[in-house]
Parts: structure tokens; C-alpha cells; sequence
């Protein structure tokens, strides 16, 4: 825990106050780079009429693949990309609504495949645009506690299926694992702390109830994203609530909602990092699917 709080801990000394992270790099620009907008006139203006957007936009972040520019106007993200398999995710989950991740409302190529690019920006043929996250200029970025969360899902997330199948009424699960878990005399054969690992107690617990696999195997990975497996949590059943209302174990909730949610539309996301994750009003929002994995390719409109 103290190497993903430390590197948590770097990750903010690491972000300028003045605008947000869009994509995993973060470049330090000029006052003059920074009011620069990358388009030509004329195509921002057919994008403008696209998309919906109003108002003149003012830059968020740049990285390796992509630039975004907020418009303050109507609170939107306008992402100019290279990275074709973002936008196909993007095109994937467009107009589709889920409170762990962000809003695509459109996505489009700047000019017909095949077609000579035009100069400005020409290896960049991807827009995707999108409700803005939190509020520019402000640390929408994970806490210590998030951070660690996403830590889990980062090296998990391709080991263990459940972070991709999470089920849709967790908070009625939690509910009923506790009033399961008041019935059961937890303070019978008492785990010592750091000694022994509780697996078999939580697994024995879990299966004594009349719950599904897939509320069982979200419960546990819950469980162990939040305390680990010698915490002695599972001595008493009030250490026990302490844990299922704990904030981490929300957060793990959250997390595993939004990865289920991309994964039912075809996404599976590879890029899972501190940097494509917000905290906004305290809760995790999904906001960068860059590098993703699709099942099929998807056709991607061109701007007119």
C-alpha cells in the first residue's frame, strides 16, 4: 500500500494546476501554445455546427495521441486524436449514459478516408466529443484511496473476469450480505490479525448465503480491495460493517461498474491508470478509454 500511496503522491506533485490531464502525458506549453487552437477556422466551424458546440475553446491537455479544448459555453470537450481505437470505442458507447463514466457525444473524422488530409493537424483524423468531468482548473484527480483502488483493477483487471462482470444492484448485495452476516457467528474461531489469512472464513461466509456466484465473487473482490485478507475485519460482525460501508469499498463498486458497463458494449479498456480516472463529488468517473480493444470494427461518420 505505501508503494501505490508514493506513487500516488508523485503522480499529483506531477500535474500543473492551470489545466487537466486528457490523455497520459501531460506537456508543459507556452501562454501562446496554450491559446492556439490547432484547426484551421473554417473546420472549426463545420465541427461547431457538428457537434453542437458554442463559444470560442480554450485548451485542457495534450499528449503523444491527442489534444482536448473545452467549450465553456455549453460545458463540452471537443478531442482532436490520432488514436483509431479510442474513437471506436468512443463511437461505441455514443450518446449512452453510466454515472462511472464519461458522456461521448459525438465522434466523427475530419475528412473522408482516402482523402489528402488538409494541413492542420494532419495525422490527428479522429474528433470525440464529450461532456466535460469535474471542473477545469480544479484536482479532479484520485485520492490516495481511489488511486489504490485503480492500482487493483490495473493488474487485476485481466486475471480476475469479475472487475468486467459486476452486478447491476451491488448496493441492494451489500445490504443483504450483511444481514446474512449478522446471522452468522463471525466471533467463532477468530482469524489473528496479519497471522492468517481469512479466505476461507470470507469464502465460507459467502457460501453460506443465498446469493448468486456473481454477487458472491463481488462481494469478496470488494472485500479484499479494501482490507486485504489479514485485517481481521472478519471477527465481528461491526468491523465487518465497518468495511461494506467503508469509502474504498464504494469506490472498488465504482470502478467495476464503469469497466462492466464498457465491456457489455464491446470495449475492453487496457489503459486503466490514475490518469484516465476522476474523482469528481467523491466518486470514480472512467474519463479516457484511449487504447482500448473492440470486438469488431466500428464505421466512424465523417464531419460534413
Amino acid at each position: 500500500m505505501d508503494r501505490i500511496a508514493e506513487k500516488w503522491s508523485r503522480f499529483l506533485e506531477n500535474q500543473k494546476g492551470h489545466y487537466r490531464l486528457v490523455v497520459n502525458e501531460l506537456k508543459q506549453l507556452s501562454e501562446e501554445q496554450l491559446a492556439e487552437f490547432p484547426l484551421s477556422s473554417e473546420e472549426l466551424a463545420k465541427i461547431k455546427d457538428w457537434a453542437g458546440l458554442d463559444g470560442d475553446p480554450s485548451f485542457l491537455g495534450s499528449g503523444s495521441m491527442g489534444s482536448a479544448y473545452l467549450f465553456k459555453k455549453n460545458n463540452k470537450v471537443l478531442k482532436i486524436t490520432s488514436d483509431i481505437k479510442e474513437a471506436q470505442a468512443a463511437k461505441l458507447i455514443e450518446g449512452k449514459l453510466h454515472p462511472n463514466v464519461y458522456t461521448i457525444l459525438k465522434v466523427g473524422r475530419r475528412w473522408p478516408r482516402g482523402e489528402a488530409p488538409p494541413k492542420e493537424e494532419p495525422n490527428r483524423p479522429f474528433v470525440i466529443v464529450y461532456d466535460m468531468v469535474g471542473q477545469a482548473g480544479t484536482y479532479n484527480y484520485p485520492n490516495s484511496q481511489q488511486a489504490e483502488v485503480i492500482e487493483s483493477a490495473e493488474v487485476g483487471v485481466t486475471s480476475q473476469p469479475v472487475w468486467t462482470n459486476w452486478p447491476d444492484n451491488f448496493n441492494q448485495a451489500k445490504a443483504n450480505f450483511l444481514e446474512y452476516s449478522a446471522q452468522y457467528n463471525l466471533e467463532d474461531n477468530p482469524i489473528p490479525r496479519f497471522q492468517q489469512s481469512e479466505e476461507d472464513k470470507l469464502d465460507s461466509l459467502l457460501n453460506s448465503m443465498p446469493l448468486d456466484d456473481k454477487t458472491r465473487q463481488a462481494i469478496k473482490l470488494a472485500y479484499i480491495t479494501t482490507v486485504g485478507l489479514y485485517s481481521g475485519k472478519l471477527n465481528t460482525i461491526d468491523s465487518l460493517v465497518e468495511v461494506v460501508n467503508s469509502n474504498k469499498f464504494r469506490y472498488t463498486s465504482e470502478l467495476a461498474s464503469g469497466l462492466t458497463f464498457l465491456k457489455k458494449n464491446g470495449i475492453f479498456f487496457k489503459d486503466l491508470t490514475t490518469s484516465n480516472v476522476m474523482s469528481v463529488s467523491d466518486k470514480l468517473i472512467i474519463i479516457d478509454i484511449g487504447k482500448s480493444g473492440i470486438k469488431n470494427p466500428v464505421e466512424i461518420e465523417t464531419i460534413a
